[in-house]
């Protein structure tokens, strides 16, 4: 028996150190870092819920999906999406969402806050796989931590190639976004987003968009406990800025530090517009083919969605982007200020 339960012990003690040891971490010496149940619960809900039969933080599946987007169905892309409410839903399927499906080689898993409501058969859920973060409150500070934890279940819907993580106020385009994913290497352990501090101190891409490989998103699921931390310590070192009343870390602060403490690296996709960045300079429509649009209002939803722009939608589906580019401009303020005093300071440079 003594000889049984030392040996016991010496596998424990290796194992915590396997696990201490397997991951890179760029801000500070490695140094252990101590996996908790509960930590694990407030990032991911909790598959552990055993341990934690009182946790907010669980996972409830409240619908599963009866369309091509189920689990184990191959597809090149996973789209983890969190929507804020019904009506939100319904103008992101009509946006792009339906279309996403249509193609057969993205799926979509949607995330809803516990204040979300029922989940109806014939609502805008339909054929959908919606899952219920009861630890998300509907707001954006609970959004944070509680939409880091759904890559988890996000991974285990279908099999992909990629997987995406997503804000519920963006437009994407799907046949263009496969393009996209086609042309990046999988070899490789890397965390692509939206312009942001790839170069700074801070060391971040923004959300919006992420998207990582899916040897990435496992290793992003086998060590996020592991990795919680050394994150929040990344964070504070950083001076990464939070959200108003978000404690711990940004969703992109989460993803950009961990993987670079898995080893990895940051890129900066050049083909999304934002409506409203976070800094005037990111305000441009790009060359590069657009794939998204971020900070979409539902305002903006609607217009996109009218029947009368149905021509551009269309176009821009295909590639053909410049209606797109003046339906951007339309909408945002911040993009006509900024490509007007860049026209005015060309305008003063002598020829």
């Amino acid at each position: 028996m003594k000889v049984f339960f030392v040996a016991f012990l010496f596998a424990v003690v290796c194992r915590g150190a396997v696990l201490r040891h397997s991951f890179k971490e760029p801000v500070k010496a490695q140094q252990g870092v101590v996996s908790s149940p509960l930590r694990y619960a407030n990032i991911s809900g909790s598959h552990d819920i055993h341990a934690l039969p009182n946790s907010s933080a669980r996972l409830v599946t409240v619908k599963s999906s009866t369309s091509s987007n189920k689990k184990g169905a191959d597809v090149d892309l996973m789209i983890c999406l969190p929507v804020r409410s019904a009506s939100w839903l319904a103008l992101l399927r009509e946006a792009w969402v339906d279309q996403a499906l249509a193609t057969g080689r993205i799926g979509v898993a949607v995330f809803v806050p516990n204040n979300y409501g029922e989940v109806h058969s014939g609502g805008a859920e339909k054929g959908l796989n919606v899952i219920r973060l009861t630890n998300w409150l509907g707001d954006v500070s609970t959004f944070q931590s509680a939409v880091t934890g759904a890559m988890r279940p996000c991974s285990q819907q279908s099999r992909a190639k990629w997987y995406a993580m997503l804000d519920d106020d963006v437009i994407l385009f799907p046949d263009i976004v496969l393009k996209v994913v086609e042309t990046l290497d999988t070899s490789k352990r890397v965390l692509w987003g939206r312009k942001g501090q790839a170069t700074w101190g801070s060391r971040v891409i923004y959300g919006g968009v992420m998207m990582m490989s899916s040897a990435t998103t496992e290793a992003f699921v086998e060590n996020m406990d592991d990795m919680y931390e050394t994150v929040l310590d990344a964070v504070k070192a950083r001076k990464c800025v939070l959200y108003k009343n978000t404690t711990g870390f940004n969703i992109d602060h989460f993803f950009s530090i961990g993987v670079q403490l898995l080893g990895g690296t940051l890129k900066e996709f050049i083909g999304i517009v934002d409506l409203k960045p976070e800094h005037a300079e990111y305000a441009f429509v790009p060359e590069a083919p657009v794939f998204a649009v971020h900070h979409v209002s539902a305002d903006d939803f609607r217009s996109y969605n009218a029947e009368d722009n149905m021509f551009m939608r269309r176009a821009a589906d295909h590639g053909a982007q410049f209606q797109l580019g003046k339906w951007c401009l339309s909408r945002s303020e911040c993009l006509r200020n900024h490509i007007a005093n860049e026209d005015s300071r060309k305008a003063d440079i002598p020829p």
